[in-house]
C-alpha cells in the first residue's frame, strides 16, 4: 500500500501529536452526563468531560471557570487539581486551554485594529532577554 502524500502524513503526525500533548477527553455517555445535569441544576454547565489525569472525576466548565464532580453529580469539588508526581497544576493548565482563542475562527472585523501600549510597562519581543528601558534581564 502507498504511502499517503507528505502533507497529509504530516497533518496526522501533527494531530497525534497534539493528542498525545493535551490528553484525549474521555467521552461522557449520555446518562452520566444527565445524572450531572440533573444533580446540579443551578450550574449553567458548558460542557462535561471525564479527566484523562484522574480516572472517575468529572471536569465541568461553566464559564470561564472549573468545576469537578463525581460520575453521580452528588460531589462537586471547588478548588485546584494538582499532579504532585509530575508537579502540574492541572486546574491552570486547563484553564489556559479552555480561555484560548481560535483566532482562525475570529471574524476580521472582530479583529484588534490598534492598541496602546502602557510605555512604563515593558514589553517584550521573541527573542529578546534585556530589558533596554530598565537595563535588567528578562529571564
Amino acid at each position: 500500500m502507498p504511502l499517503a502524500p507528505r502533507p497529509l502524513r504530516t497533518l496526522l503526525a501533527a494531530l497525534v501529536l497534539l493528542m498525545s500533548i493535551h490528553g484525549i477527553a474521555q467521552a461522557v455517555d449520555q446518562a452520566t452526563e444527565q445524572r450531572i445535569r440533573a444533580a446540579l441544576p443551578d450550574l449553567k454547565i458548558d460542557t462535561i468531560r471525564e479527566m484523562p489525569e484522574v480516572p472517575g472525576i468529572f471536569e465541568l466548565v461553566v464559564g470561564s471557570k472549573l468545576a469537578y464532580c463525581d460520575q453521580t453529580g452528588r460531589y462537586l469539588f471547588l478548588g485546584r487539581i494538582v499532579d504532585t508526581q509530575e508537579k502540574i497544576d492541572i486546574t491552570s493548565r486547563r484553564g489556559e486551554e479552555i480561555k484560548r482563542v481560535a483566532w482562525m475562527t475570529v471574524p476580521l472585523d472582530a479583529a484588534i485594529d490598534r492598541m496602546t501600549i502602557n510605555p512604563i510597562q515593558p514589553v517584550a519581543t521573541a527573542g529578546q532577554t534585556s530589558n533596554p528601558v530598565h537595563g535588567h534581564d528578562l529571564v
